[in-house]
């Protein structure tokens, strides 16, 4: 089996590659994490903002049928009241 001999040159040249590779690793890894955090707090934000919306489209449909109930009772005060 032949063996493969590199220069010292060479080897300097591949360790300053890993080198450079393990930086941008980490680099990448710190962006990648930012990345994430953002993400998660607008995933959180949106959906505290949904939230907000359902409980007053709730409120909207109580005071709309508690609007209708008062309507439905002064006309039916106002028909009795007639008879």
């Amino acid at each position: 089996m032949e063996r493969f001999l590199t220069t010292p040159l060479e080897e300097k040249e591949k360790f300053e590659q890993m080198k450079n590779l393990s930086a941008r690793l980490s680099s990448n890894q710190t962006v990648i994490a930012k990345l994430e955090k953002e993400l998660n707090d607008a995933i959180t934000e949106r959906d505290t903002e949904v939230k907000k919306e359902e409980k007053k489209r709730e409120q909207k449909k109580i005071i709309s049928y508690i609007c209708r109930s008062i309507i439905a009772a002064s006309f039916l005060s106002i028909l009795s009241n007639e008879t």
